[in-house]
């Protein structure tokens, strides 16, 4: 039975910093308009790599974001993060798989809202989609995150495309995931990785690793690794932290960790552990390279 975890009903609080040229003193900086900021926000730039303008990679391994967003204003006045700008359409170029072909991703949103859709287009330059990827309501990305990234996920050599819906104040990262079919030259929503948390792919395997946290300072938390085997995602390892009852004070907290393995065969091993505070572990997010 696969381990589920508690449902994403998460506080969007993204925080971020970015980081000034010059210090300055506390206050509006002279000559600037929330209007000429505001503007300032939507003007795309044509190179990523200036300095003042917002230059870490979007896209996934498999996708490059080809529009870029002039921060310099908000380096030097930030009344609030700021965020995606969903109705500019930020658009992805995508090499999807073996056959050499090019796809283009577009997010569409309102100005404010959430991803609403993926528009797929066959060609860079193609006018109209071939299919539309439908997601549930979620938040506004922050502007700069990744969130809309082309990436093998189950190493069949096609890319699958994962679209971020929450970030949590916990920590999570809550995702949509479509799997490309190739015998259907289309992307299927997965029903198995959508809505689950810090989806990372395992290296050199047809895997992937999950984590939600969910109190506790991090100490609640579960952990898991899903591979592709006979078609289907099949759990290979899993391991959830949860508190048992305190004995008077917060300090005298109890934790049971679970962990379960999935052996040759089909067969699971369990192992149950009851830790005191000290002994319980700390969410991490999942990596790929790590070995359970």
């Amino acid at each position: 039975m696969r381990l589920r975890r508690l449902s994403p009903l998460l506080a969007a609080s993204t925080l971020a910093a970015c980081r000034a040229d010059q210090p300055r003193a506390a206050g509006r900086a002279p000559g600037l308009s929330p209007e000429s900021i505001a503007a300032a926000s939507r003007a795309l730039r044509p190179n990523p790599l200036a300095d003042d303008r917002l230059h870490t990679h979007q896209g996934g391994p498999l996708c490059n974001r080809t529009d870029v967003r002039d921060l310099t204003p908000f380096r030097q006045e930030m009344p609030q993060f700021p965020k995606e700008d969903l109705a500019a359409r930020p658009t992805f170029d995508c090499k999807p798989g073996p056959d050499g072909r090019a796809l283009r991703l577009q997010a569409i949103g309102e100005k404010n809202g959430w991803v609403d859709s993926v528009l797929v287009f066959a060609a860079w330059s193609a006018p109209r989609p071939i299919q539309v990827l439908r997601l549930d309501e979620g938040e506004q990305p922050a502007l700069g995150a990744d969130f809309l990234q082309g990436v093998d996920l189950n190493r069949d050599g096609w890319m699958d495309v994962k679209v971020g819906r929450f970030w949590g104040a916990t920590g999570n990262e809550i995702y949509d995931v479509f799997m490309y079919d190739s015998d259907r030259g289309a992307f299927v929503r997965d029903t198995v990785l959508s809505e689950d948390s810090h989806i990372d792919p395992v290296e050199r395997r047809p895997c992937v690793r999950t984590g939600s946290v969910f109190g506790h300072a991090g100490l609640l938390h579960s952990h898991e690794e899903l591979c592709w085997i006979d078609g289907r995602w099949t759990e290979t390892w899993s391991e959830s932290q949860v508190d048992l009852p305190a004995r008077g004070r917060s300090a005298d907290y109890r934790y049971q960790r679970t962990t379960r393995k999935r052996l040759p065969g089909g067969r699971y091993t369990t192992r149950i552990d009851t830790l005191d505070r000290g002994e319980a572990s700390h969410f991490t997010p999942p990596r790929g390279s790590e070995v359970p």
